[in-house]
């Protein structure tokens, strides 16, 4: 479908443009694509609602990088506070993944069921909760179960959060603001670590960190994350609201235009309710056959969907892989450990600011990014894998490289499916990248069991799978006005 829409650009065009609302040039507002809609979002541009929208992004991702993290951190002491060993042992470690997963599969059941805004709320009360009463655990069993639900509650949160952010932002900021607060994620494992390393002073190496119990201190740590679901939890209620897209695509126009009136008010003087309405239907007429989780898998979407979900997949496996290789391949002899992870975790959140100027450069854009990422991944991890060595270097320099797919591809599967789809696109993608945490710990033991560099092979292989599948993508999205593909 042709998509009339003039993306407003930070340049002479903008000057062309200037009166594109008040004069009422768009007569044939949308053909089902909202573009009426999307020019006023463009021309209003970036409002302080938004802000704290993304900013509650960025906390889900602070939660989540504390979460993923944390027990990485203490789980020696609880092992030896707990006595644990065998099936439980595993089931501390994988509950959290297992939960967001869970969390960001059924998050598109309870958009449906209870909309988006009211399912974030719900379920950050929930984390809130959780969160809180987790540092006062009695037996494994508990903590597990509040790391299962604590992880249902991120996924659910994360996978709601971001196509609502995507579709109130104004297309030239897209990037910038989610990749951002996307970051969040590396800056909530380094926070923790600093906590961490607060309650462990005297520990100056991993070996006597795992040699010692640490007499319970280590719970003050999880204090931490639920001192940020509260915060979370009060920044939703203030912040969140139903975008227009959404309560369009539910033959909710009235509300929708109330929304509208409410938000975008700078530029409402001449702005005429009649063609919103008939965008609104003719949106709602396009999009309500095709709404479902198996229309992912149509002829129109299903090339897409297995592209960006493997895209995803091979981006996980990746970063946890670099991640958990570096203690495998080094046995844990490095003195100051603790201060090398802040050191890789740094180094990729700075890495979020090429990955931004990238993939909103018009000749480069999503799709090279993306590239760019796999095989400077690819090329980095058979250089060491060659040499067997150096892994020091080279896994920052890896991170480097895993931040231009990472967040960029998370960014580009909001855009790059339509309104009716985005919840159910980001919900089978996420949920497929978290199993790729299990694979990346599985193939990583098992190649490391053969030889010390293998889990370098496991970065290798999936960084030129990931970056031939990005290849094959047909779909640029960068400068691109929302549901351009219907």
């Amino acid at each position: 479908m042709k998509n009339d829409y003039v993306p407003v650009e930070i340049d002479s065009r903008e000057v062309e443009n200037e009166n594109l609302i008040s004069k009422g040039n768009i007569d044939d507002p949308s053909k089902g694509t909202l573009n009426y809609l999307q020019t006023l979002v463009d021309k209003e541009g970036l409002k302080s609602f938004q802000y704290f929208t993304a900013f509650s992004l960025g906390l889900i991702t602070f939660i989540n990088g504390i979460y993923a993290y944390e027990f990485n951190f203490i789980y020696p002491s609880i092992i030896k506070f707990q006595s644990i060993t065998g099936v439980l042992k595993e089931l501390l470690n994988t509950s959290f993944a297992f939960g967001d997963m869970v969390g960001a599969f059924t998050c598109q059941y309870f958009a449906k069921y209870f909309g988006r805004s009211n399912s974030i709320i719900m379920f950050s009360a929930v984390l809130m909760i959780n969160s809180c009463i987790i540092s006062v655990f009695s037996n494994i069993w508990w903590l597990s179960i509040c790391r299962l639900i604590g992880g249902i509650s991120i996924g659910v949160n994360y996978c709601l959060m971001v196509p609502t952010l995507t579709e109130f932002l104004p297309t030239k900021f897209r990037e910038i603001i989610t990749i951002t607060f996307l970051s969040f994620f590396r800056v909530g494992i380094i926070v923790y670590v600093l906590v961490d390393r607060i309650f462990s002073i005297g520990q100056n190496n991993m070996m006597s960190y795992l040699q010692n119990e640490k007499n319970e201190i280590w719970r003050n740590a999880l204090y931490l994350p639920a001192t940020i679901s509260i915060l979370l939890f009060i920044t939703n209620i203030f912040s969140v609201k139903e975008t227009p897209r959404y309560l369009f695509l539910n033959s909710r126009n009235n509300e929708a235009i109330r929304e509208i009136k409410r938000i975008y008010h700078r530029h409402l003087k001449s702005f005429e309710d009649d063609k919103l309405v008939k965008e609104g239907k003719e949106f709602c007429e396009l999009s309500k056959f095709q709404g479902k989780f198996v229309d992912l898998f149509s002829g129109n979407y299903i090339r897409q969907t297995i592209l960006t979900s493997t895209i995803l997949l091979c981006s996980n496996i990746c970063t946890t892989s670099n991640t958990y290789s570096l203690p495998l391949i080094l046995n844990f002899n490095i003195s100051s450990f603790w201060g090398y992870i802040i050191i890789q975790q740094a180094v990729a959140a700075l890495a979020h600011i090429p990955a931004i100027l990238l993939s909103r450069n018009k000749k480069i854009g999503r799709k090279y990014t993306i590239t760019i990422g796999f095989f400077g991944t690819a090329l980095i991890s058979i250089i060491t894998l060659a040499f067997s060595n150096g892994i020091e270097i080279s896994s920052p320099i890896m991170f480097s490289f895993m931040m231009l797919f990472g967040p960029t591809g998370k960014l580009y599967v909001a855009e790059c499916f339509p309104t009716k789809l985005r919840v159910e696109a980001i919900s089978l993608s996420y949920s497929l990248a978290r199993m790729g945490d299990f694979l990346s710990f599985i193939l990583c033991g098992m190649l490391h069991s053969l030889f010390n560099y293998g889990p370098m092979l496991v970065i290798f292989i999936s960084s030129i799978i990931g970056g031939i599948c990005t290849l094959l993508l047909k779909v640029e999205t960068s400068h691109t006005a929302l549901d351009t593909r219907m």
